[in-house]
């Protein structure tokens, strides 16, 4: 039979395991957050980027006459 103060050290025990794991889910909530937060930024400003590139180069202009 269990003692008062064993059982009373197994809830907290289990008290802090269950605090730690919503703290871990926590932290992983946020890494997923900023990754899918700052992906798409940099996609587009490489997109951005490229497509400046692109706008500044000469266009050529080809005259068809019939």
């Amino acid at each position: 039979m269990q003692t008062k103060d064993s059982l009373t050290h197994l809830m907290i025990t289990m008290t802090k395991k269950r605090t730690q794991n919503k703290e871990n889910y926590y932290y992983v909530f946020w890494v997923v957050a900023m990754v899918a937060f700052i992906v798409p930024q940099v996609y587009t400003a490489i997109a951005y980027h490229k497509l400046a590139d692109i706008l500044t180069d000469a266009i050529e202009v080809k005259v068809v006459e019939e």
